[in-house]
């Protein structure tokens, strides 16, 4: 149980910059997922409804490639007169994309939940709320037994905003739901760091 906890999967070496090429072809070779659909299977994973960042999403029917679309409004962003959408808000859309492609491709195996872990990414430039952004990620056409790894981009039209490596472990179920239960736990016990009352 301890080894699994620890085990991490390795984020492929780079030179800065370089990244796989990703081409979105034709529209028609995509399935399409509503709101409903993605936030279901987000919850699954322990995410309320303000902590979504993917609102919909493109799955390929090669099972290889999705596009998610968030819609980041204004109070999304970091500084609220002049906002911009953090980098960990970016990276967390893209683990997020990833997460909901594997459960709607049929990827994960029985009896095993995924635990992201480690992130690899460069921010080519500034995201601006509000605006909508497309969660691209590329992920292999079969799991490792415990690893797995995906690449992401965050785009806005053309523009690159961020990109990199995502990657998680495969855990069986139990200890995803003890994982769970701890979270949970601490939601609804949070503690006041500063108790001063007006």
């Amino acid at each position: 149980m301890h080894q699994e906890l620890e085990s991490k999967p390795a984020i492929p070496q780079r030179e800065k910059g370089q990244y796989p090429r990703i081409e979105l072809g034709n529209p028609e070779d995509y399935n399409y997922f509503p709101a409903e659909q993605v936030s279901s299977v987000l919850a699954g994973f322990g995410y309320g409804e303000n902590m979504m960042r993917v609102h919909a999403l493109y799955l390929h029917k090669s099972n290889s490639q999705a596009v998610g679309v968030w819609c980041a409004i204004q109070e999304e962003g970091h500084f609220i007169d002049k906002p911009v959408l953090r980098g960990v808000e970016q990276a967390e859309a893209i683990g997020q994309t990833l997460l909901v492609a594997l459960v709607l491709a049929n990827k994960i195996p029985e009896g095993r939940a995924i635990r992201l872990g480690s992130i690899d990414f460069d921010y080519p430039s500034a995201a601006i709320p509000p605006v909508d952004f497309n969660t691209i990620v590329l992920f292999g056409d079969s799991l490792k037994e415990r690893e797995i790894i995906g690449y992401g981009e965050v785009r806005c039209g053309p523009n690159i905003l961020s990109q990199g490596y995502i990657s998680g472990t495969l855990l069986e179920n139990r200890t995803s739901e003890r994982l769970l239960e701890r979270t949970r736990t601490q939601q609804a016990n949070a503690v006041t760091i500063f108790p001063f009352q007006g």
